[in-house]
């Protein structure tokens, strides 16, 4: 199935979950994101539970430090 991450056209398995997506993309380690699938913020306590659909955009937004 395909989804879009930060507009990229991704192809992944049926039933894949954020978490896994993440795992895939090599940012296992999960830590300083903020996700949203079609403009909705997911926390981070539902990635794992939160499973993407045919089309999904998903923003991946990394924190930075800095001032």
């Amino acid at each position: 199935m395909n989804v879009f991450l930060n507009d990229q056209l991704l192809n992944v398995e049926e039933d894949t979950n954020i978490d896994e997506l993440l795992s895939f993309q090599f940012l296992s380690e999960n830590k300083g994101f903020a996700i949203a699938v079609n403009d909705n913020f997911v926390p981070k306590s539902k990635w794992k539970s939160y499973v993407l659909s045919e089309g999904d955009n998903i923003l991946l937004i990394r924190a930075t430090q800095g001032g």
